[in-house]
């Protein structure tokens, strides 16, 4: 059974390799201007003119091309004129080059210019010249290294001293101390016992402690808290309090909540599109981001018996779509020209205009 069309193929001037045409004993009936066959009686491929059908290879043709009765090896041929018809051949040696149509021998030093052995026409410089330069480069004195001045002295006596005295211990903490605190940095001032369900201790900003056993921080009516799970003092000047007095200056990082599953609330990791696809792991969420790639299928029946364009509207908001024409009465499937319109459309292009409701639209994406 073969493939149906109902509109024209256009090959974009590529190549249809390895085909055969019709094979006919008789020439087809109803036959239109320019359809061809093979006749498997004389061997031989007719074409219809539009009158008759006309076998390939039986016409004339006139005009002729004439040239040298010989040629030589390495001879270029040339049309002489503008009337295409008589050839004539140029030979030469070395490089050639084409002036006003004509083709010559280049010449050098005017055309081209050749190598010289000492390289001055590849760098503008003898060998001479460039002997000299590499003299005077070598002769160069290396540059100096710079002098390093100051000497260290005594211990610095008070913070806040500018000079080469080398920093003490005490002067560094000091500093050190300064900065971190004007910054409200994270300083971590141990572990908190949560099994009694502790208020929160006296703190500064920047304060830290870490859980060590699971329980309550803030009092009894305060946030559950598990191991690993950190507590960070955002104010400064706390005085030690519950959730409701003081919580609201802490913040608490969690350490460890559970893997959500489908029993288990908890963190999920969102599936990626390759996950969603390969349809095999069930520890991931999926999202309609990660379900991009599945496809919706969308039917449509078409044909009014005038309109040889058919706009059908798909509505899935994409060009990339996967559309099938078919034949209502036997489901065959047919070709036709379809252009992804737009994200909500694709356009079919019949040559004959579909009888009404002849044809199903299968359209996917």
């Amino acid at each position: 059974m073969s493939i149906g069309y109902t509109n024209h193929l256009n090959l974009n001037k590529l190549e249809i390799q390895n085909a055969v045409i019709q094979q006919l004993s008789t020439a087809p009936s109803s036959p239109v201007q320019g359809q061809y066959y093979y006749n498997t009686l004389d061997d031989k491929i007719y074409y219809y003119d539009g009158a008759a059908w006309v076998g390939v290879g039986t016409g004339t043709g006139s005009g002729d091309v004439t040239g040298q009765a010989s040629s030589v090896d390495g001879e270029i041929a040339l049309f002489s004129g503008t009337g295409g018809k008589t050839i004539k051949r140029a030979t030469g040696t070395g490089l050639v080059k084409i002036a006003a149509g004509v083709l010559a021998v280049a010449a050098a030093g005017t055309d081209y210019l050749a190598p010289n052995g000492d390289g001055s026409q590849l760098t503008g410089l003898t060998q001479s010249q460039i002997a000299s330069l590499t003299s005077d480069l070598a002769a160069k004195a290396p540059l100096a290294s710079p002098a390093l001045t100051g000497t260290p002295t005594a211990p610095t006596a008070t913070a806040g001293t500018n000079t080469t005295q080398i920093a003490t211990t005490a002067y560094v903490s000091s500093a050190v101390g300064a900065v971190l605190g004007a910054n409200d940095a994270m300083v971590y001032k141990g572990a908190i016992d949560a099994s009694t369900n502790p208020n929160y201790p006296a703190a500064n900003a920047g304060d830290t402690y870490k859980i060590s056993v699971a329980g309550k921080i803030g009092g009894a009516s305060g946030i559950d808290v598990t191991v690993g799970d950190t507590i960070i003092a955002t104010a400064d000047g706390l005085s030690a309090g519950t959730q409701a007095a003081v919580g609201t200056s802490w913040t608490i990082l969690q350490a460890n909540v559970d893997r959500a599953t489908s029993s288990t609330l908890g963190l999920a990791e969102y599936a990626t599109s390759s996950e969603a696809e390969a349809r095999t792991d069930s520890t991931v969420a999926l999202t309609p981001a990660s379900a991009a790639n599945f496809p919706i299928k969308k039917i449509f029946t078409i044909g009014d018996g005038s309109a040889a364009q058919i706009d059908v509207t798909h509505n899935l908001g994409t060009k990339e779509i996967i559309s099938e024409v078919r034949q209502a009465s036997d489901d065959a499937v047919v070709e036709c020209d379809k252009t992804n319109f737009s994200t909500s459309v694709v356009r079919l292009n019949f040559a004959v205009a579909p009888a009404i409701n002849a044809l199903k639209v299968v359209v996917m994406g």
